[in-house]
């Protein structure tokens, strides 16, 4: 068998793995507010949301280390963040950026909502009404669930609520252009999860980074979602 067969068997079997270990994943959601909230401005809770919540629950729950510097890029509702800080006791640095200021402040109030009165002192986020990393470095574990949907170029500028989900040629125009921000911003021995569908290429965007895997697996109606899971 060649290199590139041996290769291709590898990754064909993760991705079996991968879709066995979703289906025994059902982590709980942090108390999300009713879908009127959002107001059709911040992109609302669905099944990528809730498969990386369940990546997030897993890595957490089974890392041999427990980061302490956590950022999530694209917030949107605040869900994958406030989920890490429930999976780590609010025990750790907290950050989290959007350029869509209407999902920094849905996320702010959910951070609220979930800890306000939970301890003393409650955790604290830090928001950044920004691109990608708002200039934030050593950081343990990033949460990231780009615009990944292929859409033409011209829709992946913006500051409303569609830039969440444009992703332009391959839904990878955003996601090649964020990789190496990324990789400089991860502390060494950091971990990256990242939503990914298989229009993006996972297997690509995994050998382009280096090191890593498919760590879940599900299909949500037209869409196969992957999280990944690259290591630094």
């Amino acid at each position: 068998m060649s290199s590139n067969s041996a290769s291709n068997s590898a990754y064909a079997a993760s991705l079996v793995a991968a879709t066995a270990l979703a289906k025994t994943l059902s982590s709980p959601l942090p108390p999300l507010p009713p879908p009127s909230s959002y107001d059709g401005h911040v992109y609302e809770p669905s099944d990528d949301t809730y498969l990386m919540v369940d990546a997030i629950a897993h890595h957490l729950s089974t890392s041999s280390s427990s980061p302490t510097k956590v950022l999530e890029i694209g917030t949107g509702s605040g869900c994958n963040i406030v989920k890490a800080a429930q999976c780590l006791e609010g025990k750790g640095e907290f950050m989290a950026t959007d350029i869509n200021p209407k999902a920094i402040e849905a996320a702010m109030a959910l951070w609220k909502a979930t800890f306000d009165g939970s301890s003393s002192p409650p955790p604290t986020l830090q928001t950044f009404e920004s691109d990608l990393l708002a200039g934030q470095s050593e950081l343990d574990l990033l949460i990231f669930n780009p615009p990944y949907v292929p859409t033409p170029s011209s829709e992946i500028s913006g500051s409303g609520i569609e830039v969440s989900w444009a992703g332009g040629v391959d839904g990878r125009e955003v996601i090649d252009r964020a990789l190496p921000i990324i990789k400089a911003g991860v502390a060494e021995g950091g971990v990256v999860l990242m939503i990914l569908v298989d229009e993006n290429k996972p297997e690509e965007v995994i050998k382009m980074w280096g090191k890593g895997e498919v760590l879940v697996r599900r299909r949500a109606r037209n869409e196969m979602l992957n999280v990944v899971r690259l290591w630094k």
